[in-house]
């Protein structure tokens, strides 16, 4: 039996019975159509309401930490589709009123940076990773890539000088933001 072209371009949604144009339904190869049975309003409010359950939430975080899961998100990370989303999102950001405001945030940040009559050199760096035994200052860890971290951080008056630079992992370093290292052990 042939079906009409009309009755080809519509669909009738499962969930809020209104028949629809078949571009306003998932593609679904298990179904006979090739469309989903609801239509793709009704899924995302069905989807939202799942996603919300504590069930759903704890099946998530299970997942996350399972050896699967990790690297299923290791593998997206790397993957070229997650570069360009943010690529893309970066755009997007940089465009806005906060994305313009951070960017000439850190425009004076660099230019305070340059200013400063003693820098820091790379040998001073080296020189300082090894005084502190290439661990962070912070944490203790070692077998980690290791940052510039200002002690009196440069928003608060601090320089970029020797005696105000020690190195920290990521994690501390950003954790510790503009605050002074007295104020995170509290």
């Amino acid at each position: 039996m042939i079906l009409p072209l009309t009755d080809l371009m519509t669909k009738v949604c499962t969930r809020c019975h209104i028949e629809k144009d078949i571009s306003e339904f998932y593609r679904n190869k298990r179904n006979k159509s090739g469309r989903s049975p609801c239509c793709k309003i009704c899924y995302r409010v069905y989807a939202k309401r799942y996603q919300a359950k504590d069930k759903y939430k704890e099946s998530q975080k299970k997942y996350r930490s399972s050896e699967k899961g990790s690297e299923a998100r290791r593998k997206w990370n790397r993957s070229e589709k997650q570069k360009e989303y943010h690529r893309i999102y970066d755009r997007k950001w940089r465009q806005t009123d906060k994305g313009r405001a951070n960017i000439a945030k850190e425009a004076a940040r660099r230019r305070e940076l340059k200013r400063t009559p003693n820098r820091l050199t790379g040998t001073q760096w080296k020189e300082i990773k090894e005084f502190y035994n290439n661990q962070c200052v912070y944490c203790g860890k070692g077998n980690c890539v290791l940052e510039i971290d200002h002690y009196v951080p440069l928003s608060k008056g601090g320089t970029h000088i020797k005696d105000n630079v020690v190195p920290a992992c990521h994690s501390c370093n950003s954790g510790k933001c503009d605050r002074h290292p007295l104020r995170l052990f509290r």
